[in-house]
C-alpha cells in the first residue's frame, strides 16, 4: 500500500483562509484596462467538495501566471459567478460572464446538465467553456467553444470491463446512477454493453439520490453481485459510498467520471474496496504533478484531489493555446486548444481527439482506495480512438 498522493489535510481555519485567498482574487463589474478575464461558474462554491477544488487549482493556476508577469504582460483575473443549483440560473450567469463581464472563457466543475443548458449559450457568444466535471454524452456537440476534461469513458469503459472480469473474475455487476448527474445513464450504457462483451451480467440497476437513497441502497442489498459500478458526481458518489458501507454493502464500488476526489476519501476514509481511474499514479507523479503538489499545498495547506488538479489544468490549457497563438481572441487560440496533444498537466497527459474533442488521458491507472491508503492495481490499455 501507497500513502495518499491527493490525501486530505488542514482544518477548518485553513480552509477558511484558502476561501478568502479566492475571495481576494475576484473583480465584478467592469473589467479593468488591459486584464485577460476568465470566468469560474459554479454552485457552491464554499461546500469543501469538487467545485470549491477545482476552484483552488484555478485560482493557484492564476497566481502563478500573474507572479510571472500574466500573459503577454496583462493580469488575469479569475472572475467567480453561482447559479445555487438552477438550470435557469446558469443560464443568467453564463450570458452575465460572456456580455457583462466580458471573459475570454468559463471554466468549472459543471455537470452535463448544467453544461448542456449553458453551453449553447457560451457557443453563440463565443466564449470557450470547459467543464472540469460533466461525464456524459454530447457535451461537445453544441459547438467548437464547448470542452470538458473529465476523462472520456469512452475510452475507460472497456479496458476497465476488461480488467473487472478477466483479472478480478467478477462476473456479475450492480449499476447504480447518481439522479443529479444527466450523463450518469449514458455512461452505465457504456459499462453494461462493455461488460457484455467479457460475458457479464447485470444483476441489478439502481438510481441513488442523497436523502432518499435507502430504498436504492436496499435493492441492491438483496441482489447476487460481485461489484457495484456507480456514475455520478463527486458528492454523491461519497454519499452513496456512505450509504452502502453503512448498510453493510462491502463489496468493491468502482466510481465512475469522479476520479479520486476530496469527498470519496473522506467517505473511504474507514471503507475498503473503492476504485477509481486516474491519469496520474500516486507512486510515480510526473515533474509536472509533483510541482502542482507542492505549489497547492503550499498555498492551502492541504493536498489537492482529481478537481483541483483538473482546474488548474483547465487555467494553464487556456494560457498554453492563448501563448501558443500569440493572442487572446478566441477564433485564433481554439483551434490550438482543440489540437492539445499529449500535454502532461497536473490530472494526467491530456489529448483531445481529433473530430470529437473527447479528452484522452493516456496512460491511465485504476487505484483501489483503501481505508485511507491507495494502490495502483493495474495500467489500462486504452484504444486508440
Amino acid at each position: 500500500m501507497q500513502p495518499l498522493f491527493f490525501q486530505l489535510r488542514g482544518d477548518k481555519a485553513r480552509r477558511a483562509a484558502a476561501v478568502c485567498a479566492i475571495v481576494l482574487l475576484t473583480v465584478t463589474g467592469c473589467a479593468r484596462a488591459g486584464e485577460i478575464r476568465i470566468g469560474f461558474l459554479g454552485s457552491d462554491l464554499t461546500d469543501g467538495g469538487a467545485e470549491e477544488m477545482a476552484l483552488l487549482g484555478a485560482a493557484l493556476a492564476v497566481d502563478e501566471l500573474n507572479n510571472d508577469g500574466g500573459l503577454f504582460g496583462r493580469t488575469v483575473t479569475l472572475i467567480k459567478a453561482s447559479y445555487r443549483g438552477d438550470r435557469q440560473a446558469a443560464v443568467q450567469a453564463a450570458t452575465r460572464l460572456a456580455v457583462e463581464e466580458k471573459v475570454t472563457a468559463i471554466i468549472g466543475d459543471l455537470p452535463t446538465g448544467i453544461m448542456r443548458v449553458v453551453s449553447p449559450v457560451c457557443q453563440a457568444n463565443r466564449i470557450v467553456t470547459i467543464s472540469t466535471g460533466a461525464i456524459g454524452k454530447g457535451i461537445e456537440d453544441a459547438g467548437d467553444c464547448i470542452f470538458r476534461l473529465a476523462p472520456a469513458e469512452e475510452r475507460l469503459a472497456k479496458p476497465a470491463a476488461e480488467y473487472f472480469t478477466a483479472d478480478c473474475g467478477w462476473t456479475r455487476f450492480a449499476l447504480a446512477a447518481d439522479a443529479d448527474e444527466a450523463g450518469a445513464p449514458y455512461v452505465l450504457e457504456l459499462y453494461r454493453a462493455a461488460l457484455a462483451m467479457y460475458g457479464a451480467k447485470v444483476a441489478a440497476a439502481t438510481t441513488f439520490a442523497p436523502g432518499a437513497g435507502g430504498k436504492a441502497i436496499a435493492a441492491l442489498g438483496a441482489a447476487d453481485f460481485d461489484a457495484i459500478v456507480f456514475a455520478g458526481t463527486s458528492r454523491n458518489a461519497a454519499a452513496f459510498v456512505a450509504a452502502a458501507r453503512a448498510a453493510g454493502l462491502t463489496k468493491p464500488i468502482y466510481v465512475a467520471g469522479t476520479g479520486l476526489s476530496a469527498p470519496l476519501l473522506r467517505a473511504g476514509a474507514e471503507a475498503a474496496g473503492i476504485i477509481v481511474a486516474t491519469g496520474v499514479d500516486p507512486t510515480q507523479p510526473s515533474p509536472e504533478q509533483r510541482r502542482f503538489l507542492t505549489a497547492f499545498v503550499e498555498k492551502y495547506g492541504r493536498d489537492p484531489d482529481a478537481a483541483a488538479a483538473r482546474g488548474y489544468d483547465a487555467v494553464c490549457l487556456l494560457a498554453a493555446a492563448m501563448r501558443a497563438g500569440r493572442s487572446t481572441k478566441v477564433d485564433v487560440y481554439l483551434p490550438l486548444l482543440a489540437a492539445t496533444s499529449a500535454r502532461s498537466g497536473a490530472a494526467g497527459t491530456l489529448t483531445y481527439l481529433a473530430g470529437s474533442r473527447l479528452p484522452a488521458y493516456d496512460p491511465m491507472f485504476l487505484l483501489r482506495v483503501d481505508s485511507g491508503t491507495t494502490s495502483v492495481i493495474t495500467k489500462l490499455s486504452q484504444p486508440t480512438r
